[in-house]
């Protein structure tokens, strides 16, 4: 069946908003995130240079919640485009709208006309795209904080593990860990081609 006059240009104009939307929001992310992570690494390191593990775990927590504001700010893109193209009318609702559909959690039920009907599509994509880009970035932020809440605790973990009898050459615990520790021993591999050495 054909689409009516009506459909097609409701078609392109949700379309082209759609896609300008999708395009700001994710070099909205881009540009800040990427500056949040450059940051948070060269104040981590600074700090760990320093021996200042709190502020090296604060600059983690610090940077999270940067993270969350460029989500916040991306939904209140959103809530701007529906209002000033009166979409929807009322801008609480127009920001509850678009944080609803951006998060994929559905809360708010469609309040725009049919005219934009398919719009709530390109705010729930532009929002999965952004979360995984948020996500990829704290994980990559992840290796300098477990450094130092390591090096932080790393007496009273040492303590533990020797209680527990743990021994700290075992292939699952990482260099990263066993130097943290303070264990300065072989590696298995190599405790292990030395003593067949020694046996021939």
């Amino acid at each position: 069946m054909l689409l009516t006059e009506f459909q097609l240009i409701s078609l392109l104009q949700t379309t082209l908003l759609g896609l300008g939307g999708l395009v700001g929001v994710l070099w909205l992310n881009s540009f800040f995130i990427r500056r949040i992570s450059v940051r948070y690494e060269i104040r981590a390191r600074s700090c760990l240079a320093r021996r200042a593990h709190d502020k090296a775990l604060a600059a983690f927590f610090i940077s999270v919640v940067y993270l969350a504001l460029v989500q916040l700010s991306a939904i209140a893109l959103w809530g701007l485009a529906l209002v000033s193209l009166r979409i929807v009318d009322d801008p609480v609702r127009a920001m509850l709208f678009a944080g609803s559909c951006y998060t994929t959690i559905g809360i708010i039920s469609d309040i725009a006309s049919e005219r934009w009907s398919m719009l709530p599509i390109f705010i729930a994509v532009s929002g999965i795209f952004s979360f995984t880009i948020s996500t990829a970035t704290v994980i990559n932020m992840t290796p300098l904080f477990r450094r130092a809440w390591f090096e932080k605790h790393a007496k009273r973990i040492r303590a533990m593990v020797e209680a527990e009898g743990i021994d700290l050459s075992d292939a699952d615990i990482s260099d990263q860990v066993r130097s943290l520790l303070g264990y300065s021993g072989p590696e298995p591999d190599k405790r292990r081609s030395s003593g067949e050495g020694g046996s021939h």
